[in-house]
């Protein structure tokens, strides 16, 4: 048997290898990825998951790349129901080169958050999945504790309490490192978690030198809510006795069940960087009951916003006044009275 071969096959068979062969060159000799020239692609070829596709980003310390770092990255993208979970935390860890892959959900918007640490240092930034041509370094600083007194009715000291380093800023943000507020992932708050000692001193770690630092406290009979401490500040900080704030709803109180409820702290006096400021603001799932008594409340002026959900519709959002005096108990109430089939 004779098999006969036409010119035309030879050539197209020859025209197939080279370009498996070009293409087998261009993957293995493929140049590295330049951080600093947006001519250059920052996004990955590989999708990390169905739907989703990487970013790279520099972990630097003083313009240095850092090996090794320890990154997490928190997505908090805008969904249109807050009821939807959050998509999880994950962590990676920086290549020779300082780069890491940071996932970013396909046409997604929000903010990626990023936080990293290495050794005794740490820092963040955030990614905005419209701007991953621009998407920054993430510049990490030394820690030091940050040291402090908390004090209780009559300046007695506030013993065996346990604080929460939620995150810091930097005093003086610059082009370097335009991150705003770093948030310390959850999965990590025990890392840097202290509790005072007799004297009601504490020393709260993780916080970069002359940066300001916001952490949280949770004490019987002074409330809950976190604290701004500035870089500047006197470390010494005044809790007044907590109280209580009542919710009340006039007619079908369980139209509200299952409804979100949050309570936001109104300043008492205008923000000032440089002064120690204390938030008591919370949320909770309304019960369905005609009467709510918040408990340990810090003392304050607050709003309370009563909002629908996917599942329990409420248009639109009801708000109410409500306060804590400085002397506890409950001082003050809301009413919100049925409206129109609606509570």
């Amino acid at each position: 048997m004779q098999i006969h071969t036409r010119p035309r096959d030879i050539v197209f068979t020859i025209s197939a290898v080279l370009l498996v062969g070009l293409a087998i060159q261009y993957f293995r000799n493929r140049a590295a990825v330049n951080v600093h020239d947006p001519a250059n692609r920052r996004i990955d070829a590989f999708a990390i998951q169905e739907g989703e596709y990487g970013v790279m980003v520099r972990v630097q310390f003083g313009g240095a790349a850092v090996a090794g770092a320890e990154v997490w990255a928190d997505p908090r993208y805008n969904e249109e129901d807050e009821d939807t979970p959050d998509p999880p935390i994950r962590r990676d860890t920086a290549d020779d080169r300082g780069l890491v892959s940071v996932p970013v959900r396909k046409n997604a918007s929000g903010r990626v958050h990023l936080f990293a640490r290495a050794g005794a240092s740490l820092g963040g930034t955030t990614l905005d999945p419209e701007k991953v041509l621009t998407a920054p370094d993430i510049v990490i600083r030394p820690a030091v504790p940050r040291e402090g007194r908390l004090l209780g009715a009559d300046e007695q000291p506030l013993a065996g309490m346990r604080l929460i380093t939620q995150g810091f800023s930097h005093a003086s943000p610059d082009d370097e490192n335009p991150a705003g507020e770093v948030e310390i992932p959850q999965p990590l708050s025990k890392d840097y978690t202290t509790t005072t000692d007799k004297d009601g001193q504490f020393r709260l770690p993780g916080v970069p030198k002359d940066a300001h630092c916001r952490f949280s406290f949770d004490i019987p009979g002074y409330g809950c809510g976190k604290i701004r401490l500035p870089a500047t500040a006197d470390a010494d900080i005044r809790l007044a006795p907590a109280g209580g704030l009542m919710l009340r709803v006039e007619g079908d109180a369980s139209a509200v069940r299952g409804m979100r409820c949050r309570v936001n702290a109104i300043p008492a006096i205008p923000f000032k960087p440089e002064a120690v400021s204390i938030d008591g603001s919370t949320k909770f799932r309304h019960s369905g009951s005609a009467r709510t008594t918040l408990s340990n409340v810090v003392p304050g002026k607050y709003q309370i916003h009563l909002e629908g959900t996917a599942k329990h519709a409420l248009l639109p959002t009801k708000a109410i006044n409500g306060c804590v005096d400085e002397w506890g108990g409950v001082r003050c109430w809301g009413r919100r009275k049925r409206e129109g089939g609606k509570a």
